[in-house]
């Protein structure tokens, strides 16, 4: 198990996000796991599959796309900025083949989501109907505002 630093996120491949509240629970069940203690347990907290943007300059961010299912074999990118400061933690673990898990402010997926958890959005069917609506609105020119999606 590594603990990686904001500079050393893999960037252009698959990662797990998490809230921070699951990252020391988190920890101890992939120790139990590597030392085969608890193998038949499920991993703590809820994750979303994302992935981390290639860019050429890091900087103080990076972004962070996922696709969220749009119906009928259609899929929306959803891409946020995802800042230094809001970085907790990344815990890569080659032995185990899992995909690294990048652990967020639970204040920061709060702001991004609101009161919905980031994996709820898969799920809510209202929420899709307005994001649709809203990416619809978006390609016809009819720009946006951040509180506008959500609202």
């Amino acid at each position: 198990m590594k603990h990686l630093r904001f500079e050393d996120i893999p960037l252009g491949q698959a990662l797990y996000l998490m809230d921070e509240k699951w990252r020391k629970a988190y920890e101890v069940w992939l120790n139990n796991v590597i030392e085969n203690r608890g193998v038949d347990e499920p991993q703590p907290g809820s994750v979303l599959f994302v992935t981390a943007a290639e860019t050429r300059e890091r900087g103080d961010a990076i972004e962070l796309e996922w696709l969220v299912d749009g119906g009928v074999q259609t899929t929306i990118p959803f891409r946020v900025t995802f800042p230094r400061s809001e970085f907790v933690d990344c815990i890569e673990c080659r032995e185990y083949d899992d995909k690294p898990h990048l652990f967020a402010r639970s204040s920061w997926l709060t702001n991004v989501f609101g009161s919905i958890e980031p994996w709820e959005i898969l799920a809510d069917q209202d929420l899709m109907k307005s994001i649709k609506q809203g990416l619809a609105e978006a390609a016809a020119g009819n720009l946006m505002s951040h509180e506008d999606v959500w609202d």
